[in-house]
């Protein structure tokens, strides 16, 4: 059609700053100081609508993650999120300063898994201008076929056309294909490239993700600081991280703990770790059965048959107790040695072998002139028998 104007696609937009300035003109521009020293910072006013989260547990310009195993509610627990902090309401206990405006962008649930998820909103018995301001605050788009620069260049769009003060990105590796193991590849996705969009729009990112592909259970003795750390990839997620939330399954099924690993007194909370449950029921609408998918804070029964078992500290025999029950007709290689420790006093292969060690030094040392085949310096391959009987017998005549 003559006179039309051409539609570009994505790849070859051409994107600008506030200043009207190409990529290439920023990247061509030299950095510079920013001229401030340190006690500018003295009586420097903090406006309060850069915090969104909290007590600035999450702010503007800054994102974090929320961490759960593949299949354990990521998408439910991030839709009543957005609902929530929509209205103005606290949610798993947080709330937001105000209502706020989400936008949600994800690649993995279609209309009619979301349509299963939104059903909760049934159940919140929200007023009429609660529903309204739902309605005004958010803004929700199902995008399977964006992925790493595309997909941050539609965000830089979709936040020009309708400025949010909260993105919720579910999940990271929808839209980040790269190896997240790659400190470089990571930090250049969320430090060069995601963070300018957020700064520019004067907004905050939540990023769901997952755990690594094994055991969860590996991770439950471990204390609320490390669970940072609990996210698949490399430390560059972390640190770039402003806050970090941990969904734990529990030994009971639709029982979970949500961890606050750092931020604790931004989030405010009054516990390290609350406890929730996924929760399912069945309601009437429109002489329709609908089913409602929600997270509740669990019961004290719950939560009681759910913790994990006190950690007990593994009691580690002294050398003689070792000796004393080691029989006089076995002879010990190393690995047997070490597969008889294991049976008789739960012993890993490390230490183990520490205590074989230990009591070639203190315990046989003095009578190797007697040993035939002695596991010490020379690293033979046993503890034999005759060592065990001259030792006695060494006893004996002293």
């Amino acid at each position: 059609m003559a006179g039309a104007m051409e539609i570009l696609p994505p790849k070859q937009r051409d994107y600008t700053n506030s200043d009207g300035e190409t990529r290439e003109e920023q990247d061509a521009k030299p950095e510079r100081l920013s001229d401030r020293n340190i006690v500018d910072f003295l009586d420097l006013p903090i406006d309060p609508k850069t915090n969104f989260l909290g007590n600035r547990f999450l702010t503007m310009g800054s994102g974090m993650f929320l961490i759960a195993p593949s299949g354990h509610g990521k998408s439910s627990i991030s839709i009543q999120l957005l609902i929530s902090f929509a209205i103005g309401r606290a949610a798993f206990g947080t709330k937001p300063p105000r209502p706020l405006r989400i936008l949600c962008i994800q690649s993995e649930d279609d209309d009619a898994e979301t349509k299963k998820f939104a059903e909760v909103i049934r159940k919140m018995k929200l007023t009429p201008d609660e529903l309204k301001l739902l309605k005004q605050n958010t803004r929700f788009e199902y995008r399977n076929d964006l992925t790493g620069d595309d997909f941050l260049k539609a965000l830089d769009c979709f936040c020009s056309e309708w400025p949010p003060e909260l993105i919720i990105v579910n999940p990271l590796t929808g839209f980040h294909l790269a190896d997240l193991r790659d400190d470089e590849k990571v930090a250049r996705f969320l430090r060069a490239k995601l963070n300018p969009i957020l700064t520019k729009h004067s907004c905050a990112a939540i990023i769901v993700h997952h755990t690594p592909k094994t055991n969860f259970k590996k991770l439950a003795d471990m204390e609320w600081y490390d669970w940072m750390y609990a996210m698949a990839g490399c430390a560059a997620l972390t640190n770039w991280a402003r806050a970090v939330l941990v969904l734990a399954p529990s030994k009971i099924p639709g029982t979970y703990r949500l961890i606050a690993a750092n931020r604790f007194d931004e989030i405010q909370w009054t516990e390290r770790e609350y406890w929730f449950s996924h929760s399912k029921e069945t309601i009437t609408h429109n002489d329709q059965s609908v089913e409602i998918i929600s997270w509740v804070p669990a019961s004290n029964e719950q939560i009681s048959a759910a913790k994990p078992a006190p950690k007990t500290k593994k009691k580690i025999p002294d050398l003689e107790e070792v000796w004393q029950k080691m029989s006089s007709l076995e002879e010990y290689t190393r690995a047997r040695f070490e597969r008889w420790c294991g049976k008789e006093f739960s012993l890993g292969e490390n230490k183990s072998w520490s205590i074989l060690k230990a009591l070639c030094d203190d315990i046989l040392h003095p009578i190797e002139t007697y040993i035939t085949s002695l596991f010490c310096a020379s690293h033979p391959s046993c503890v034999s028998l005759q060592s065990r009987q001259k030792r006695e017998e060494t006893q004996r005549q002293t």
